[in-house]
């Protein structure tokens, strides 16, 4: 038979039984405080270095060749080492100061054309007639602005120059001031030529009453024609390096 009275709550072991939980739970939670937790190491995650490759340093071609200096009108200039004396003289003994000649760097294939030009360096007051003369002349041409080492020239370029009656040369003039002295520097090239047009390639007109050849399209080029567009471009690398080197003495 039991003890506890029917329909009524025996709240003193309700309350017994709570403080026993709370007594319990609590102890349970000051155990599991107490135990040592191993700690949870965190990794940084770094973003892949971006590897960036050093170019190499471009060789300087221009290193072992010689070097033509001059005090008088202070600037100096090189060119490349197997260039020799030309034949072929643009200025008068009294402007030239330098004319050489060089075989273009040339492909297998085109090097039975004997790809070279003539190039030079010329001197010219002013105020004298031959300057007047020739700067008349290049004023007809269209005249572009050109950099060199930090050294700036007009630049112009004529491309319909005869030499003999079926020959051509274009001819090219870089020109700057002498900071010691009041005159004209003239840096010219005179390009390589062809002994003959080639009537597949070019074309004759009459401008002006003068003839000149243009070139047809190019999917009809021979092969010397074509010889002609790829040594253009090592024409006007060779021209540039050597204009690169040039400088005023201090």
């Amino acid at each position: 038979m039991s003890s506890l009275p029917q329909g009524k709550t025996n709240w003193k072991y309700i309350i017994i039984l709570l403080i026993l939980a709370v007594i319990v739970g609590g102890g349970i939670l000051v155990w599991v405080e107490k135990q040592e937790v191993p700690s949870i190491e965190l990794f940084e995650i770094k973003k892949p270095e971006k590897f960036v490759k050093e170019e190499p340093k471009p060789e300087d071609e221009t290193a072992n060749w010689k070097t033509y200096r001059n005090e008088e009108y202070g600037f100096e200039i090189k060119y490349p080492k197997k260039s020799s004396q030309c034949s072929f003289t643009h200025f008068d003994k009294s402007h030239q100061l330098i004319c050489k000649q060089f075989f273009l760097p040339t492909p297998n294939q085109y090097k039975k054309y004997n790809y070279k030009i003539n190039y030079g360096v010329g001197i010219f007051s002013k105020e004298e007639k031959d300057w007047k003369e020739l700067i008349r002349y290049l004023e007809e041409k269209e005249k572009e602005k050109k950099i060199f080492n930090s050294v700036e020239f007009d630049y112009y370029r004529d491309d319909g120059i005869l030499v003999g009656m079926e020959s051509w040369a274009p001819l090219y003039y870089y020109v700057t001031e002498s900071k010691k002295q009041n005159k004209k520097i003239v840096f010219w090239v005179a390009g390589f030529y062809r002994a003959k047009f080639c009537e597949q390639c070019y074309e004759k007109e009459t401008i002006k009453g003068y003839e000149v050849y243009a070139a047809g399209p190019i999917e009809n080029h021979c092969e010397r024609c074509k010889g002609d567009l790829v040594m253009k471009k090592v024409e006007q690398e060779i021209i540039n390096q050597i204009l690169s080197t040039f400088r005023f003495l201090e």
